[in-house]
C-alpha cells in the first residue's frame, strides 16, 4: 500500500489572498482559521487555529476572487520547508491547495450570525519564501 499525503480542511479566510508571482509560477497566499470547541470544567472554550495556505498557477487565479471571512473547503497537502534564522533552524509548514470550493460568502455568514475570521491570525510574512 502506498502512502497518502492529503489534508482536507474547512474554515474561514483570515485575509484576502495576495499574489506573489514569479517567472516560473503564479502563487496566491492566504490563511484559513479553523474553530475548535472543547469543554474545560463547566465552560465551553473556542479556539481558532490558523494555517497558511498557498494556491498555485490556475488555482492562484481562482483564489483571487475569494474574500476575507468566506468559508472554504480546502483539499491539499502539507509542505514543510526548513530555513535558518538568527543561526537557528526554523520550519515553516503550509497547506498547498490542490482544489477548493466556497461553502459560504461573507454576507451569508453575517445573516446567520456565524463568526467571521478576525485579524488575529499569525503573520507569516517573516518567512523567507
Amino acid at each position: 500500500m502506498s502512502d497518502l499525503h492529503k489534508i482536507q480542511i474547512t474554515g474561514r479566510l483570515g485575509k484576502n489572498p495576495e499574489r506573489h508571482d514569479t517567472p516560473q509560477f503564479k502563487e496566491a497566499k492566504a490563511s484559513i482559521g479553523v474553530n475548535n470547541s472543547f469543554k474545560e470544567g463547566n465552560d465551553w472554550k473556542n479556539v481558532t487555529t490558523w494555517y497558511p495556505i498557498a494556491f498555485y498557477n490556475h488555482l492562484a487565479d481562482k483564489a483571487m476572487k475569494l474574500e476575507k471571512g468566506q468559508k472554504v473547503f480546502i483539499d491539499g497537502k502539507l509542505s514543510v520547508k526548513t530555513f535558518m534564522k538568527d543561526g537557528q533552524e526554523q520550519k515553516y509548514t503550509k497547506i498547498v491547495v490542490n482544489d477548493f470550493f466556497v461553502c459560504s460568502d461573507v454576507k451569508s455568514a453575517a445573516k446567520t450570525k456565524q463568526p467571521v475570521a478576525d485579524d488575529n491570525y499569525d503573520d507569516f510574512d517573516d518567512v523567507p519564501f
